[in-house]
């Protein structure tokens, strides 16, 4: 007996691309980030392997937040333990807008990470081979 075949008819394609002071290419996508009053625009990799999204500290400043009033949190990776502060915010990447408990880490980080607290509210595919990844934003 033949496995079932799924379909998805992706609405987004976004490129690889170089990330300043990095080798190579990643799956990046634009995030925007809001409080009441301010918002922040940066690239972020999509990485299937973090479970949480992790952003530098400088952003939690630029919105206007006091960065160590939120609840504090350790992560850790394979460049170690990083100290993280978690703020609820607006978040808008692609089709999707949200509000969710964002980590701010203590430190200006060398890439933004989307990871799967994210992810989850979006259909995923990967073409490797061409340097793409092919989203679904999920509602």
């Amino acid at each position: 007996m033949l496995p079932k075949v799924y379909q998805v008819n992706y609405t987004h394609m976004l490129r690889y691309r170089p990330l300043p002071n990095h080798e190579g290419v990643y799956p990046v996508a634009e995030i925007q980030v809001s409080n009441n009053q301010h918002a922040v625009d940066f690239p972020a990799v999509i990485d299937t392997g973090a479970m949480f999204s992790l952003i530098s500290g400088e952003y939690a400043i630029a919105l206007g937040l006091q960065l160590t009033n939120g609840a504090n949190t350790q992560l850790s990776s394979l460049g170690g333990s990083i100290a993280a502060w978690i703020h609820s915010v607006n978040m808008k990447m692609l089709d999707l807008e949200f509000r969710m408990n964002l980590r701010f880490a203590d430190r200006t980080l060398p890439r933004n990470i989307i990871g799967r607290d994210v992810l989850e509210r979006v259909q995923i595919g990967f073409r490797e081979y061409h340097s793409t990844v092919l989203l679904l934003p999920q509602q």
